[in-house]
């Protein structure tokens, strides 16, 4: 992959419900290649209520 390139990876979250929703979460992820650490990338994610897919 090129320097700074994106890869996409399916995942999942899941939150309990007392995660309240409408609100703005960081998600942080980290990543490593071989032994050297990547910077971080953090996101803003919300909770959905039950059955809004």
């Amino acid at each position: 992959m090129p320097a700074r390139g994106r890869v996409r990876v399916p995942f999942t979250v899941t939150a309990g419900e007392r995660v309240p929703t409408g609100v703005d979460h960081p998600l942080a992820f980290e990543a490593h290649v071989g032994d050297e650490p990547v910077p971080p990338s953090v996101s803003l994610v919300q909770r959905r209520p039950r059955g809004d897919d």
